[in-house]
Order: C-alpha cells, then structure tokens, then sequence
C-alpha cells in the first residue's frame, strides 16, 4: 500500500487532508505484506519515515516485526499489528 498525500487509497487521502498533514509527501512510503511478513520503504520523502522513533533510511526495504509503531512526517503514525500464523 502506498501512503502518501496523492498515492494513498480514497479513503486515507481524505483522512489526511482533513487533518491538515501535509508533512507527508505526496508520495511518502510504501507497505509491503507478503504473507506474515510486511516492509516499509521510504520513497525519498521529506519528512522521513520512522519506526519505533528510528528514522529509516530512503529506498531500503526495512523489515517491520510485531507491533512496531510507523511514523510518517511528523505526525501521522500508524500500529503494524502483525499476526502470527498459527
């Protein structure tokens, strides 16, 4: 999933302009899940990409593990709740 001001899904466009956040680049960060792995990428934002509060760095694929929280910009952070398989 792509997050960013003009990639993101409908829903989460309106969300962000409605909050006013636009230290998220247009086009931020990507999300990737495959199964119970899942990624986050920077796509050279602005603002950064942070998880756990560590900004990661532009196009690296970075591992996402467990309940990590994911901030872009400044102020838009998001839980990755992951599921183990059983």
């Amino acid at each position: 999933m792509l997050i960013g001001r003009d990639t993101s899904p409908e829903w989460l466009r309106r969300r962000l302009n409605q909050l006013g956040l636009d230290n998220v680049s247009r086009q931020h960060a990507r999300i990737t899940v495959l199964r119970s792995a899942a990624s986050v990428t920077d796509l050279d934002s602005s603002n950064g990409t942070f998880l756990d509060g560590v900004p990661i760095a532009a196009h690296a694929e970075t591992p996402v593990t467990g309940n990590r929280e994911l901030r872009f910009g400044a102020s838009l952070r998001v839980t990755l709740l992951m599921r183990s398989s059983v």
